[in-house]
């Protein structure tokens, strides 16, 4: 369903919806929440959409931010707001890739089922913990996606510069909270035994070879000719990177499907980087609170996928690399203090335990660096869209060269580089 597409065939009240909205942003979709949500609410008096945000700041699916005025029982108005994440239309390449991945159904059920679980873990053990925005359950329209969020802005939650990067403070914030979400996994895991089958998988599936070979046929041509040319060296570490496709298909099949149960596992946020992480901040802006949003590529696996990629994401350039050893000391201390907390009945990994499976997992760091950096980097264009990275088009061929050749990416791959390559991270 289209972000524009015209509520249809019988004239909207336009006391009710706005003609911007999508047909299924209704009075009856929405009064159900509202009933639940807001004191002696007696009904709905209008309805506005925008979008929920900006041009190349999310890619996964379309966001709303829905508007509501209530009417109380004493006749005042009270304004509420939802985000709504819905999927890309079916008949689109995003939506087929999106639709294919489960995404939505992964979500529906960490905000429904998993989250309440993981919180009740810490209440049991006399300790609050919020990982997310409160979510909503509400009738599905047949064939439209669609995941309804608290919205978070009138709590003053915001997310921080992209392009900049997180400080020391923001950066420690979101590892506790990994750490927290991490230990409640593997504790729940021992305890209700595995995660439902489709958290098994990540968004590079083999049982779709030809989809992620026509999207690195496209991909990498224009990456390894920036790499050649703008890296210092671009040609010894294009060697590295950039062999046979098939090849590098491959590795990425099992980077995203092989575990080892022998390992200490978790389950990962997956898409953990600037733009999913909210923050508030009190009246001196110092930090207060930290959450975490979109959890649509949550996987079960080692604890270095989420780690590589928040930190070579989002974290501040003259940070990720100095501070790298420190940020995964923190992280384990964090971890230990709440399995324990948790009372986890298996062996707790060391900080030694740790650094091997960073050693073992590399390629987490590899595709952090060449499948996420360049979009998180990338100023805001009209062309960072999904389609346009999928498709072979004049928009799309220019959206990706400019993905692998801003000058925000090719500094911090000038730092990166050599720092994963000395560590034996680049060969494929």
């Amino acid at each position: 369903m289209a972000p524009n597409e015209s509520v249809p065939k019988t004239e909207p009240d336009s006391n009710k919806v706005n003609a911007i909205s999508p047909k299924w942003v209704s009075e009856e979709y929405f009064e159900s929440i509202c009933s639940e949500s807001i004191k002696n609410f007696s009904k709905i008096n209008k309805i506005t959409s925008e979008p929920g945000s900006s041009v190349g700041e999310n890619y996964a699916s379309i966001i709303l931010r829905i508007l509501i005025e209530c009417e109380l029982n004493d006749g005042s108005t009270q304004d509420f707001s939802l985000m709504v994440k819905a999927s890309h239309p079916k008949d689109t390449q995003a939506g087929q890739m999106i639709g294919e991945m489960q995404i939505f159904d992964k979500e529906t059920e960490i905000y429904n089922n998993i989250i309440p679980a993981f919180e009740k873990l810490y209440v049991e053990k006399g300790k609050t913990v919020e990982f997310g925005p409160k979510s909503y359950t509400f009738s599905k329209d047949p064939g439209v996606e669609t995941v309804v969020l608290e919205d978070l802005r009138p709590k003053k939650f915001k997310n921080v510069n992209r392009l900049e990067g997180l400080d020391m403070d923001h950066i420690k914030s979101v590892l506790k909270m990994l750490a927290q979400f991490h230990a409640a996994s593997a504790v729940y895991y021992e305890t209700f035994g595995p995660f439902n089958e489709m958290f098994k998988k990540g968004i590079i599936d083999p049982e779709k070879k030809e989809i992620t070979e026509a999207m690195y046929n496209l991909s990498i041509p224009p990456y390894k000719e920036a790499v050649e040319e703008l890296i210092v060296d671009g040609k010894y570490y294009s060697s590295k990177m950039f062999t046979d496709i098939k090849v590098m298909m491959e590795t990425d099949f099992k980077l995203f499907t092989k575990i080892d149960h022998d390992e200490f596992n978790v389950l990962n946020h997956g898409d953990c980087w600037a733009n999913n992480i909210m923050f508030k901040h009190d009246e001196k802006d110092e930090l207060e609170k930290t959450l975490l949003i979109d959890f649509q590529m949550c996987k079960w696996g080692t604890p270095a996928q989420d780690l590589y990629y928040f930190l070579f994401t989002s974290a501040k350039l003259d940070l990720k690399l100095s501070y790298f050893d420190y940020f995964i000391k923190y992280y384990h201390e964090e971890l230990v203090s709440n399995l324990k907390l948790l009372d986890y009945k298996k062996t707790i990994p060391t900080l030694t335990d740790i650094h091997i499976l960073l050693f073992k997992h590399q390629n987490w760091a590899t595709f952090a660096i060449t499948g996420v950096m360049p979009v998180v980097l990338l100023d805001p264009s009209e062309n960072a869209t999904m389609d346009n990275f999928l498709n072979d088009s004049e928009a799309g061929n220019d959206f990706r060269k400019k993905l692998y050749t801003s000058s925000r990416y090719i500094k911090a791959m000038n730092d990166l580089l050599p720092w994963l390559d000395n560590r034996g991270a680049l060969i494929y």
